[in-house]
Parts: C-alpha cells; sequence; structure tokens
C-alpha cells in the first residue's frame, strides 16, 4: 500500500535500540522503510531525538529503500535537533541516513528537503572506525532536481555523499549533493 502525506511532527523520540536483521545492534528514532510501496510527500518535523545509542550503529532518522521496489519522493526533514547520537562501528551512525535499494539501477529518496535541523554531539565510542556524520546519502543516481540541504546546523560532524563502486551506481553520473548555505560550527567558513 502507497502512502501520501505522513506527518511526524513535535515528538520527543529517545533512548530507543532494536537490533537489525544481521544481529548487529542498531539504535533507529525513526526508521521508513518503503517495501514494495511509494512514500510520498513525507514530513518528519520538529522533532527531538535524543540520546539514541548503540553497540553498532546509532541512527536519528533512517530512510531506506532495503532493496525492494518502491520509491521515496519530496521528503521533508525540517526543524528537528538531533543529539547524542552515538555507535561504536560502521558507517551508519549518523544523525540523518538516505539508504538505497535494488541493483540497476539504484533508487534511494529523491526531491528531498532537509533544512533548519540542528546537529549536535553524533560521536563513536570505538576508535578506528569510520567518522559520524551528521547527514548520508547512499549510492544512487537520482537526488532528484528539487532536492535542498540548507540552513542546517551541522555542528561535529560531516556529510557524505556514497561515491563508492557498486552494481548500479555510477558515480560519474549521479547527482551531486550540494550542501551549500549550511552552518557547520565554525564563524571563518565553510557556508
Amino acid at each position: 500500500t502507497d502512502a501520501t502525506g505522513l506527518v511526524v511532527e513535535n515528538n520527543l523520540i529517545e533512548n530507543g535500540s532494536t537490533p537489525d536483521t544481521s544481529g548487529e545492534e542498531t539504535a533507529t528514532g525513526l526508521q521508513v522503510l518503503s517495501q514494495k510501496a511509494d512514500v510520498t510527500g513525507m514530513q518528519v518535523v520538529g522533532n527531538l531525538f535524543r540520546n539514541i545509542s548503540a553497540e553498532d550503529e546509532g541512527r536519528g532518522v533512517t530512510v531506506d529503500n532495503n532493496d525492494q521496489a518502491g520509491s521515496v519522493d519530496d521528503l521533508e526533514i525540517r526543524g528537528n535537533t538531533f543529539e547524542s547520537i552515538s555507535g561504536a562501528g560502521g558507517l551508519g551512525t549518523s544523525a540523518i541516513n538516505l539508504f538505497e535499494g535494488g541493483e540497476s539501477p539504484r533508487e534511494g529518496p529523491r526531491d528531498f528537503d532537509i533544512v533548519e535541523n540542528r546537529i549536535d554531539g553524533t560521536t563513536f565510542t570505538a576508535t578506528g572506525q569510520e567518522p559520524p556524520l551528521s547527514l548520508f546519502v547512499g549510492g544512487y543516481q537520482e537526488l532528484g532536481n528539487g532536492h535542498v540541504v540548507n540552513a542546517n546546523e551541522f555542528l561535529g560532524a560531516g556529510v557524505v555523499r556514497y561515491a563508492g563502486s557498486q552494481t548500479g551506481f555510477d558515480v560519474a553520473n549521479a547527482d551531486i549533493l550540494d550542501v551549500r548555505n549550511n552552518y557547520w560550527g565554525a564563524g571563518d567558513g565553510p557556508s
């Protein structure tokens, strides 16, 4: 069944933990799986995601096509606060994750707005791991002409657009993630 206009607004989401299907411990504040269904016009607005911690990957919001048919279009993640998102390992420790599914081509959220969020305190509890992130966007070609990532406060953790090699993804022809006009925690830039 397709879903249109879902709204998650003005909630306190904290201290959650769920094991994922591989048996690793993953804590996720909000997870959207578009398995064999289309999700259009979803809004995640004005929430506080706090103290989400796991032995493996801590995540605030995850939107995932999960290797199934289905799409996510016109997603809005606006005006949320993320505090103390932590995990011990893996690239998945991030306040906001947009994952891809399928193989040829890979599909992920398109025409998304990630604006006016405050992300502070995304950390790892182990050494030698990938750095924690404010935003991770997976390996899929089309972000959509209308994608917007601006007016966010990314404090202490970066933003990554996957650029590796995998079936159904050609980094040379992929849409570029535009993250201009965000605050990165330093008054002297970047903007």
